[in-house]
């Protein structure tokens, strides 16, 4: 790399940005000057100082990482064709030079690999006898998913599927899912994850506002989602008649003739639902293009995923894209099963036991699952982080002893999974408190930015703005929604940005570090909660008058807990309206404790005053059970539950929520069950039978 002085207008009073040509050439560049033709924008405007510095350590060191905020390559090349590639250096090396904005490293557009199946079809097409999903006793090579998944795509246009066509997806976690999910993007359409395990009126709500054309699922769907979409159509895959149906198609890949219409780069490939804060969920678009920029960092930047990784997460949770489409667009091996042994114990005969992966993706609040386990179920390569904050004191001592590379991954579904990364080597140290959620990712922009747009200084926190081609379409016919999130780019004309509500400061060497949100949106085992989309519910429930629910920390694990507090007419009790709850929401979004208050404090302006309600102490609720001497398995039972509740004296009619269980200590107690009974139970069955008693039933 070399320096190139062509900068006539070399005025000190200037903004400057730094500029990079196919060559390699840098040089300073004022604003609002248009960039030469076949330059690049590396580092945005800055002083000249800045500016000069930055191309002056760029010339003389090959570990610098060139920068673009709005580059001619996220639209196609930089007219040279000339591919910038990610030198290696890793986001966390060396600090940035002062600028005002953060912008990750710049590869161009491949035109040929535009769309997220062709990632995979690049695999399959070269290497059609490598091994690509493993599910119990199941296999199927690169070439056999790639031949299945274009023949249901076939049946699937003959049901009139096409670009924008939306495709949902209720079919549980395997095989057959994954051939659909390939299916539909093959097919052109855009597939809607159903998560099985939410109440049915939550999944008849999102079947009804998505608009399916179809929904492909199981014959054991219930009854009360069938007919749900614009068409009303149900395609069961383990129909014998659908199966004749597909083996008579054809298995070679699908051109835009057959589709009848282009697929183009920007069309839809999958929607996916979160929590809203007007009490109902939104989906949030997402493109080909802005999930093939993803996916093409992650292949890059995360070696483990060319090898083996673990499915073990719903295809709705949308951190699942980087384990399941990043693994095949790797040419690497998928492996689905349970973060946890489900059969029998852990310390099961080897010939029984799971095969080890290179990659595993979790939360911070799943660490504690994976600290009950052998290291032999930890990742051998790579373990990534997110959808929540991480501390390093949440690291458990097999972590250590794993010996694996940390991946920190940051960001929000609306920026397509994740936009920036902090990765620590194995032999890596790893300071107490916070971990950095590091720089943006391939072809992103970062700014932080105070109430009026403008860039705070270094050290002060901000509120993080993202732009690039990972910034999703919108929510799904929420035009205002869409509107207040989704804002106009000030730094680079005709662009957007995406507001984050993450409050974040920029470190000494240049990394992001998440300090709060903005707004009352929390983290539930990584999965966005609005509680006023719970209170929304609570003030559906007969015998409610109010409602607030906020959220607060546990010394018992990382994970968040929800606690609502609730005004009720007589009559109404706490039990009641958990079993109302229940058939409203996903287990992660009920409330670990229900607190019955005879008013809601309200701050000196009239507001709900959530300050005070957080300070208040909580514990276990009360019960008005006798102590009931528990039976045999009714006593193992009771002794599971002081062991993860940190209790004594369990009856065994006490409710596990009661006593302070909420949602990742139910997952634990799931998995406790799995292992002591080989007893396989749901977290919807812990909820309908939430007591020793109850749960114990379940094993006679």
């Amino acid at each position: 790399m070399s320096t190139k002085s062509l900068n006539p207008f070399d005025d000190a009073d200037r903004l400057h940005q730094v500029i990079l040509n196919s060559a390699g050439d840098y040089s300073t560049w004022p604003e609002p000057h248009p960039v030469p033709t076949g330059w690049i924008t590396v580092l945005p405007a800055t002083t000249r100082d800045a500016a000069l510095a930055y191309v002056d350590r760029s010339a003389s060191d090959t570990t610098v990482q060139p920068h673009a905020r709005s580059s001619p390559l996220m639209k196609g090349g930089n007219g040279s064709g000339r591919h910038i590639p990610d030198r290696g250096s890793g986001c966390n090396r060396g600090p940035l030079p002062t600028s005002r904005a953060l912008c990750g490293p710049v590869t161009a557009r491949t035109d040929h690999l535009a769309l997220v199946h062709q990632l995979f079809e690049l695999h399959a097409n070269r290497g059609p006898a490598g091994i690509a999903v493993v599910a119990d006793r199941q296999q199927l090579s690169y070439g056999e998913l790639n031949r299945a998944a274009n023949q249901l795509a076939r049946l699937l246009l003959h049901h009139g599927v096409r670009p924008e066509t939306r495709v949902a997806l209720a079919i549980p976690r395997s095989v057959e899912l994954l051939i659909a999910v390939l299916a539909v993007m093959k097919a052109g359409g855009a597939y809607v994850p159903v998560d099985l395990d939410h109440p049915v009126k939550r999944i008849a709500d999102q079947l009804i506002d998505s608009e399916p054309a179809l929904v492909l699922s199981r014959s054991d769907l219930d009854p009360r989602l069938c007919g749900l979409g614009s068409s009303g159509s149900n395609l069961f895959v383990d129909d014998r008649s659908v199966a004749d149906a597909v083996a008579a198609m054809s298995a070679h890949d699908l051109i835009d003739t057959e589709r009848n219409a282009p697929l183009r780069p920007s069309h839809a490939v999958y929607l996916i639902y979160t929590s809203g804060s007007t009490g109902r969920p939104k989906a949030v678009v997402l493109e080909h293009h802005s999930v093939v920029n993803y996916l093409t960092r992650c292949v890059a930047a995360y070696p483990g995923l060319a090898s083996s990784s673990l499915w073990h997460s719903p295809l709705a949770f949308d951190a699942t894209v980087t384990t399941l489409l990043g693994t095949l667009s790797a040419g690497g091996t998928l492996h689905i099963r349970d973060l946890v042994p489900i059969d029998g114990p852990v310390s099961a005969p080897d010939s029984d036991r799971p095969t080890r992966v290179d990659f595993i993706k979790v939360t911070p609040s799943h660490l504690s699952l994976l600290a009950d386990l052998p290291i032999g179920h930890w990742p051998a390569r790579e373990l990534m982080t997110g959808g929540e904050p991480l501390h390093a004191d949440a690291l458990p001592a097999q972590f250590h002893a794993a010996r694996v590379r940390l991946i920190n991954h940051y960001g929000p579904t609306e920026l397509t999974v994740g936009c920036a990364d902090f990765t620590v080597a194995p032999d890596g140290h790893l300071p107490s408190g916070p971990v950095p959620i590091g720089r943006p990712m391939s072809n992103l922009t970062m700014h932080v930015l105070d109430g009026t747009l403008s860039h705070v200084a270094p050290g002060q926190e901000g509120e993080l703005y993202v732009a690039g081609p990972q910034v999703a379409r919108g929510y799904w016919r929420r035009p205002g929604l869409t509107a207040s999130r989704f804002v106009a780019n000030p730094f680079s004309t005709g662009t957007r940005m995406y507001r984050t509500g993450d409050m974040v400061v920029v470190d000494q060497r240049g990394n992001l570090i998440y300090k709060r949100r903005a707004d009352d949106q929390v983290k539930i085992r990584g999965i966005r909660v609005e509680p006023a989309e719970v209170e929304a519910a609570l003030l559906k429930c007969a015998g409610v008058k109010a409602a607030a629910v906020t959220i607060a920390d546990t010394k018992r694990s990382v994970d968040s807990v929800l606690c609502a507090y609730v005004v009720v007419y007589p009559g109404t009790d706490a039990s009641s309206i958990r079993d109302f709850l229940t058939a409203q929401l996903p287990t992660y979004m009920i409330p670990s404790t229900i607190e019955l208050l005879s008013t809601l404090p309200i701050s000196t302006n009239g507001k709900l005053d959530r300050a005070i309600l957080r300070r208040r102490e909580r514990g276990p609720i009360a019960v008005a059970n006798e102590h009931v001497l528990p039976q045999t398995a009714e006593a193992k039972m009771c002794a599971i539950f002081e062991d993860l509740l940190g209790v004594s004296n369990v009856s065994a009619d006490d409710n596990f929520f009661d006593l302070g269980g909420q949602s990742l200590l139910a997952m634990r107690l799931v998995a406790r069950l799995r292992s002591a009974f080989n007893l396989h139970v749901t977290l919807r069955q812990v909820l309908g039978n939430p007591t020793p008693k109850g749960i114990a039933s379940l094993v006679l």
